[in-house]
Parts: structure tokens; C-alpha cells; sequence
């Protein structure tokens, strides 16, 4: 059932649907405060839609669930066919405090 809704989160993000992204990843993150998953998902869609604090309290969610977490390693393991989907999932979670790449 998690999956399924990181599953959602991602498509719902990669569509622009971003008041779904939030709604669907908040119900995961009640479930499972730890899944690294839903949060990183919140990083993206607040940054999105201009709600930078909040992207920015998810980022560090994310860092402190794994302190090692890199965009590059993460983008890695996405199946995003669309160069420009990419792109601007990565500007969204760099530009709310998630590292690229490795120090």
C-alpha cells in the first residue's frame, strides 16, 4: 500500500499535480514519518508551487532520514523518460537544499 502511494505521489508530481503530491504524501508520512520516500516527493511539490520553507523543512527531513542522500544518486534510480521532467525535479530538490552530488 506505501509503495502504491509513492508510487502516485510521483506520477501525480511529474504531472504537475502538485496539491495531490502534498495531499497523498502527508497521508504516507502519517503512516510512515520515516519513509524517506514521501518526503522527498513534499521537497519537490512545495518547492513547485512557490512554498519554499516547506520544501526547504522536507529537504532536511530527507537529509536527516539519510544524511548521505544525493539528487544524482536518487535521479538515478527514477524511470523519468522526459529530459525537461528531470531537469526541473532536480532544480526543485537542489534549490530547496538537497545536495546534488557528493561532497
Amino acid at each position: 500500500m506505501i509503495a502504491l502511494s509513492w508510487s502516485l505521489s510521483e506520477a501525480q508530481l511529474v504531472a504537475g499535480q502538485y496539491e495531490d503530491v502534498i495531499e497523498t504524501s502527508n497521508r504516507t508520512v502519517a503512516r510512515q514519518p520515516d519513509a524517506i520516500y514521501p518526503h522527498i516527493f513534499l521537497t519537490a511539490a512545495y518547492g513547485a508551487i512557490g512554498r519554499h520553507e516547506e520544501a526547504q523543512t522536507e529537504a532536511a527531513k530527507v537529509l536527516k532520514i539519510n544524511p548521505k542522500f544525493t539528487v544524482s544518486a536518487w535521479m538515478k534510480s527514477r524511470l523519468l523518460k522526459n529530459p525537461a521532467d528531470e531537469k526541473s525535479y532536480v532544480n526543485l530538490l537542489v534549490k530547496a537544499g538537497l545536495p546534488e552530488n557528493p561532497p
